[in-house]
């Protein structure tokens, strides 16, 4: 096998070479400059060998160019364009704001990098992805209301890029805020039916990513013991989730696995494929584990006209009964935003997708792409 040390020297050889056929093409510089160029390693976006054969296929590939635009570079120009957003405390009023900014983050930071991170341009969209995460940082504090707090995920995920390129004191000043959701996080008490569903998840995700962007070796190993525990209450027999049992609904079932392909993913580009695969297969004390939540969900993905579930009709949280998909099969295309994540730790993923959908692997979202170049 070849070691992790030569990947990443493959990984900048094609870096280079993807660079010097951009606009900006890279200037002579010393040989010390260019190791900056691998610092973004680990990031929750990819890892090294994910994002040297993600530029090998954007170099050689009209179709991957194509869609990596309409996913990325033109939303992130736009992005470029709007003011900076933030807001004290989320509530559910603004929703669609908190998504917007978050998005223009996630998008402007992925841009750069792809990037030529020498470019002017590279240089603006830096800039550009930090003064937005700053503005968050300066104000922003978090909320027991995991749900919604989810919706700053591409932030974190974002920053986790570009943390160790921007200056020292921005660095120090994001870093603080990260440190005191961690904190908050860490110390939040769930109860109840919200310790054993998938707010309690996203909490669990929050740590996760918290420790890697930090590089923390006790928070991760904390994160790792609270989803060992978690686990026990939330995964039931047979891989059914308490998510789907307490609101009758794969939906849930299936929103509660979104967070846990998030863990998986921050595992893996932290600790390696490996440490990710064991927690994905870990039992509990019921003989189930996550990759058994899967395995109930698949017939409902590959063949739902034989396999129908009535959505919420037996839920246990009653404004469940006025949505609009009450007492309707469950239709998988609702939950394919799932899958795209998922797909990074579960090859079966795109099997699932070609059942629900037709199209080719640029026929969905950056996500489900990169995830699905994951070696």
């Amino acid at each position: 096998m070849i070691s992790k040390r030569v990947f990443l020297v493959l990984s900048m050889a094609v870096y280079m070479v993807y660079s010097c056929q951009s606009s900006d093409a890279l200037e002579d510089l010393p040989e010390n400059d260019l190791k900056g160029n691998i610092e973004f390693f680990p990031n929750l976006i990819a890892d090294s060998l994910t994002w040297a054969s993600a530029l090998k296929e954007l170099e050689t590939s009209a179709d991957a160019k194509a869609a990596f635009n309409s996913w990325i570079t033109n939303p992130a120009e736009e992005a470029m364009l709007h003011d900076s957003y933030s807001v004290k405390s989320l509530d559910n009023a603004d929703q669609s704001k908190y998504k917007q900014s978050a998005n223009d983050i996630y998008q402007i930071a992925v841009s750069w990098f792809f990037m030529n991170k020498e470019s002017i341009q590279a240089q603006n969209y830096l800039n550009k992805a930090t003064s937005l995460i700053l503005n968050w940082a300066l104000i922003n504090e978090p909320t027991k209301h995991t749900p919604n707090e989810s919706l700053l995920s591409p932030i974190y995920e974002a920053y986790s890029i570009i943390r160790k390129s921007i200056d020292e004191g921005d660095r120090k000043q994001i870093d603080q805020w990260i440190k005191m959701r961690a904190n908050y996080y860490k110390n939040l008490k769930l109860d109840g039916t919200l310790l054993e569903n998938n707010w309690n998840t996203i909490r669990i995700n929050f740590l996760f990513y918290f420790a890697e962007i930090l590089e923390d070796e006790i928070l991760y190993n904390y994160a790792v013991s609270q989803f060992k525990s978690h686990i026990e209450l939330n995964i039931l027999s047979d891989g059914i989730s308490h998510d789907f049992v307490n609101r009758d609904a794969l939906t849930y079932h299936a929103y509660n696995l979104l967070f846990y392909s998030r863990i998986l993913k921050s595992v893996a580009t932290f600790k390696g494929r490996d440490a990710a695969l064991r927690l994905y297969r870990l039992k509990n004390n019921k003989g189930s584990s996550l990759e058994d939540c899967v395995t109930f969900w698949e017939p409902y993905l590959i063949d739902p006209a034989n396999n129908v579930h009535l959505e919420f009709v037996n839920t246990s949280w009653e404004p469940d009964k006025s949505n609009s998909a009450y007492n309707k099969p469950y239709n998988p295309n609702g939950t394919l935003y799932v899958l795209d994540e998922l797909r990074y730790i579960e090859p079966r993923c795109e099997d699932y997708i070609e059942s629900i959908i037709s199209g080719n692997r640029y026929s969905r979202n950056f996500k489900y792409w990169i995830n699905s170049i994951a070696i």
